[in-house]
């Protein structure tokens, strides 16, 4: 009896350890979808796929951060620089928008 009970305790540890990493990795692997996304097809993205895109970006974030305490420092190093990356897509969405809020600004002068 001890055996049996022995052995379900350690199967229930070994599939709760593997269903976090595939989580933490499923999670990672979404950001970096996201990364190549925004890298490949965000040139003509309309404004609600930016709003889409932004909160994908919210969503994957939050996930990642509860299991910033599984990740090693390289997981979290290559974390940071694909959340960069997304970082300055957005940010260079932001400008163009500026630049075309000026533009038309200036038209009506």
């Amino acid at each position: 009896m001890k055996k049996k009970t022995f052995f379900i305790a350690v199967l229930i540890a070994v599939v709760s350890a593997l269903t976090s990493c595939n989580t933490k990795q499923a999670d990672i692997c979404r950001l970096e979808k996201l990364t190549r996304d925004l890298y490949l097809k965000s040139n003509s993205y309309t404004p609600e796929q930016w709003t889409q895109a932004s909160e994908k970006y919210d969503a994957v974030s939050a996930d990642l951060s509860e299991h910033e305490s599984e990740m090693t420092s390289q997981e979290k190093l290559y974390v940071k620089k694909l959340e960069a990356e997304c970082y300055a897509f957005f940010g260079k969405n932001k400008a163009n928008g500026l630049w075309e809020d000026i533009k038309e600004v200036m038209k009506g002068e």
